[in-house]
């Protein structure tokens, strides 16, 4: 069995052309959105524009969406689609697609302080993400008593 992992410091996360894979592979097709900050008189209001296909990078202002809500959004509109899948769960991390993507994109697939990496364990063995600054291991799990 394999299972992802961050193995440098910063954290697990997957890159913009990465996240896109990986929805694509769970059936999802994504927009992207880039936030756009004015000022509208006496406030600072945002709004969200569309990007044509995949951003190379993805960062604080850009937003992955599970549907296109057409060229420019408010932020409400952007909080209802979000796409976030949550890699925390030891689980997830063995899921089939997730390393999929990241072999065959290689260093590609790795988000922002991200260095991904696959460690092959025992198929249907336990494990745990153990982690310290967003360096993490695979460790098979604490016993606890």
């Amino acid at each position: 069995m394999k299972v992802a992992y961050n193995s440098c410091y910063g954290g697990f996360s997957l890159s913009a052309i990465g996240l896109t894979e990986y929805a694509k592979k769970k059936g999802i097709e994504l927009t992207w959105y880039d936030r756009v900050s004015s000022n509208d008189g006496d406030r600072l209001s945002d709004k969200f524009v569309k990007v044509s296909g995949t951003p190379e990078t993805y960062g604080f202002n850009t937003y992955p969406l599970v549907k296109d809500l057409g060229d420019s959004i408010g932020e409400k509109e952007l909080n209802d689609s979000f796409y976030y899948p949550s890699f925390n769960g030891s689980e997830l991390r063995a899921d089939e697609d997730l390393i999929d993507v990241i072999e065959t994109l290689g260093d590609a697939a790795n988000g922002s302080c991200a260095c991904l990496s696959i460690k092959e364990i025992p198929d249907g063995a336990s494990f745990e993400i153990t982690e310290y600054d967003g360096f993490e291991g695979v460790e098979p799990p604490r016993q606890s008593w």
